[in-house]
């Protein structure tokens, strides 16, 4: 695995639009000029006088990149990054857990999604879930965080609630045995922990990951890997059906909230006054006491962000379209393998039992018995049945949370609250 700068130093065109050659080296598409990967250097110039020196100033720049965890890692600074400088999730690592990853390139700036997943207050209300209830907190049952180092030098955020349900707890619910504790951790800048485990051993069944990656103003590359203690893996287009189902019932919410966040980050920057999201915001919730702590460390960084104001347009653009915002093919199909290869499937299954169907048709009346064509009436129908299966699991990989399916999810709040 290597990684270089996506510039060529010949004419500045985009060494990614090349290929590798036979040889291993990472060639320019547009004259054909060669460079190790490992290093950059300017190995082949295919023009060039034979013995002519090609000159460390016509070398591309590479940079460090390891894979770990199932994640490609990459430096983009000078020197020498070690491999000690990954945040290492333990559980992503032990072969007894299974890992689920899913990739979703969201329309949203990384500050808010980063709030968006650090907040359990909002899931019974944006997800309808009384897990996020497990997570919340109250007077009697409070959040405690900590802000610290690990022995690896990670500046960490942590917090810890009992986990037990508070808001939806019924009468007689109340838990039996240890009582997990309720975690979120927050490794800056990007990893993002949730889980509960047990208060002694501090081990967990299940958690999620979250590796938070900015791609641009209001742009962020967004994967979460689902981490359990199974005997076998779910199929993984399965679980992007429900993470894309999930993702949709807040993300067009966050983007309406970013509209208004990044106008006033922006009012600040110009002003040249300081951006402060508790003054903002106003802050109620016994479990927003994490949210308080993680936005005094995005007050701090962005405006130390490369490039976070080179192009004010983000910043004062309206809230696109909810179609726009939700469109789960541009986001997640076309980026993820397992999903394009999976609708691909599904469009030849569709067209094929079309096809099988409309032949079967066209034979029916042809059939002299009874009983051949109520067999074919039964093909026709199974087949036609396979074609209506595919085409709703086809569905779910395209705009698909419109008003009436958000206003069907409101519908149930006061069932998930009030239980």
């Amino acid at each position: 695995m290597v990684c270089l700068e996506d510039v060529c130093p010949h004419r500045l065109a985009a060494l990614s639009e090349g290929r590798i050659t036979k040889d291993g080296l990472v060639q320019c598409a547009y004259h054909g000029w060669a460079f190790s990967g490992e290093t950059g250097e300017l190995k082949s110039v295919p023009q060039a006088p034979e013995g002519a020196k090609l000159g460390v100033e016509a070398c591309a720049r590479a940079v460090k990149v390891v894979e770990k965890m199932g994640l490609v890692w990459v430096s983009p600074f000078d020197g020498e990054a070690r491999e000690e400088d990954i945040p290492i999730v333990k559980e992503m690592l032990d072969p007894e857990y299974k890992v689920i990853p899913n990739v979703r390139d969201m329309p949203l700036d990384y500050s808010v999604l980063i709030e968006n997943i650090m907040d359990p207050d909002h899931g019974l209300y944006a997800h309808q879930s009384p897990a996020f209830d497990l997570y919340s907190a109250t007077s009697d049952q409070p959040q405690n965080v900590t802000v610290w180092r690990d022995n690896s030098g990670f500046l960490r955020v942590s917090s810890e609630v009992e986990g037990t349900l508070k808001l939806t707890r019924k009468p007689g619910q109340d838990p039996k045995g240890p009582i997990p504790m309720a975690t979120h951790e927050f490794i800056p800048p990007s990893v993002i922990q949730i889980c509960r485990r047990d208060p002694k051993s501090g081990e967990t069944k299940f958690m999620t990951n979250f590796f938070v990656s900015p791609t641009g103003v209001g742009k962020t590359r967004f994967l979460s890997c689902a981490t359990a203690k199974i005997p076998i893996s779910l199929p993984r287009t399965l679980t992007h059906i429900q993470l894309n189902n999930f993702l949709d019932q807040d993300t067009y919410l966050v983007a309406t909230e970013q509209t208004n966040v990044l106008k006033a980050e922006l009012k600040a920057h110009l002003t040249q006054a300081p951006f402060r999201r508790a003054a903002m915001y106003k802050y109620r919730s016994p479990a927003e006491r994490l949210l308080g702590v993680v936005g005094k460390f995005l007050d701090a960084s962005l405006p130390k962000m490369p490039n976070r104001y080179a192009s004010l347009t983000p910043f004062l653009s309206p809230c696109p379209p909810r179609n726009h915002v939700l469109d789960r093919y541009a986001q997640h199909t076309q980026i993820c393998p397992d999903s394009a290869k999976f609708i691909s499937n599904l469009r030849k299954i569709s067209m094929l039992s079309l096809a099988l169907s409309a032949a079967s048709a066209l034979v029916f009346p042809l059939l002299s018995t009874v009983t051949q064509r109520i067999v074919t009436l039964g093909v026709i129908t199974v087949l036609m049945l396979f074609r209506s299966v595919a085409e709703a699991l086809r569905s779910e990989f395209f705009y698909k949370y419109d008003e009436k399916r958000r206003d069907r999810d409101l519908r149930r709040i006061d069932s998930v609250v009030t239980a």
